[in-house]
């Protein structure tokens, strides 16, 4: 509608392609029945629930993993070190959720395998108490933690 290199029929004839293949046209009218229907609806409450749910704990993972490291019983050059795979399986966790959930077409089992690490890693760290002994199984289940972005930063890029 707004592309200014189109004239009026090529317009007309771009949003007649565009209903044919079942696609809308841009509105920028703000509707309060849309408001009120996504307020309704339960699938956009379980969509922020579980957006939510994984948002708020990643800040303080994110932004305290060399402390909670620290108390591993590593010093902080150690911790800092340890630190940085953290960020490469976030990015594994996410690449292979997309990959696992454009390869099945369908997003709910890959967001389901995704909690599953996570889940994993907190019982580990809840369970373990820290000691020299326990280092190596405490740093696998800090690890599996970093899972949880691939949930919250797949699930609006996944298939619907």
């Amino acid at each position: 509608m707004e592309a200014r290199f189109f004239n009026e029929d090529e317009k007309v004839l771009a949003i007649e392609r565009l209903a044919e293949n079942n696609m809308g046209v841009v509105s920028s009218e703000w509707k309060w029945s849309h408001v009120t229907e996504a307020l309704l609806d339960i699938k956009t409450w379980c969509w922020f629930c579980l957006i939510f749910s994984i948002s708020v704990p990643s800040g303080g993972i994110t932004t305290f993993g060399p402390l909670i490291l620290r108390n591993f019983g590593f010093d902080k050059y150690t911790a800092i070190l340890l630190n940085m795979p953290f960020g490469a399986i976030q990015i594994i966790a996410t690449m292979g959720g997309a990959a696992l959930a454009t390869a099945t077409k369908r997003k709910g089992p890959a967001l389901a395998l995704l909690c599953v690490p996570p889940i994993a890693g907190t019982i580990m760290l809840l369970i373990l108490k820290a000691s020299v002994s326990t280092r190596g199984a405490m740093l696998a289940g800090y690890y599996l933690i970093s899972f949880y972005p691939g949930i919250c930063k797949s699930s609006s890029t996944f298939l619907p």
